[in-house]
């Protein structure tokens, strides 16, 4: 487990390439936050007394004097996790735009920034952004200076994301991988990535795969 070396110029050259659609899907996902979390005035239901009363008294013919029901919000807690081995060598330029506009997302939309982490993984884990740490320059920095080489030992990174994720208490745990889907490194590596899912499945963490340029994931 290690850091990743640091490269701001890189990532700032990564940033230029997919600025414009890291906005629009944070406001996309914007907009549909609050569409889901709008509740506006009902026109039936149980009275509210109090709006009853003043429509009463100012003679409003206003009908939406009903209580409204309360949506609970769900929280959340993310793990993003980038297949940095040696077969994503020829797709990294877009795998880096991916995990960039995936890492600018979760700043803007989850306010508590423990709630959310990112790592890349061939047979090494390197720590991007820890639960611990704020999404700053340094943690930037390690976006840019992500290299491509080794095997992909990804049963052994959804193992570790499981055990980094698995502290959090939010309603929706979730685990975004990033790869080509090939992974590599030992024997009987596709049934040990069939068992780490069952295991992640079974202990309420969803995990999705994002293809990059493949249909494997």
């Amino acid at each position: 487990m290690e850091f990743p070396e640091k490269d701001y110029t890189e990532l700032l050259r990564i940033k230029s390439r997919c600025k414009s659609e890291a906005h629009r899907l944070i406001e996309s996902l914007l907009v549909a936050r609050d569409a889901i979390d709008e509740d506006p005035r009902k026109l039936y239901g149980v009275l509210d007394l109090q709006d009853v009363i003043q429509v009463i008294a100012s003679k409003n013919p206003r009908m939406d004097v009903f209580m409204l029901d309360e949506n609970i919000s769900k929280s959340y807690s993310w793990v993003i996790l980038l297949d940095a081995s040696r077969s994503m060598e020829i797709v990294k330029d877009f795998a880096l735009e991916v995990l960039l506009i995936l890492a600018e997302t979760a700043n803007e939309l989850l306010l508590d920034s423990a709630s959310w982490a990112m790592y890349a993984f061939n047979d090494r884990f390197f720590v991007i952004k820890d639960l611990k740490e704020r999404y700053n320059v340094n943690v930037k920095s390690r976006i840019g200076g992500v290299s491509f080489a080794g095997l992909s030992y990804l049963p052994d990174a959804l193992n570790i994301a499981g055990q980094i994720i698995k502290t959090r208490t939010e309603n929706l745990r979730l685990i975004t991988v990033i790869s080509d889907g090939w992974p590599y490194g030992y024997p009987n590596i596709n049934v040990a990535l069939t068992e780490t899912l069952s295991t992640l499945q079974s202990g309420k963490i969803d995990v999705v795969g994002i293809g990059v340029q493949t249909r494997k994931m």
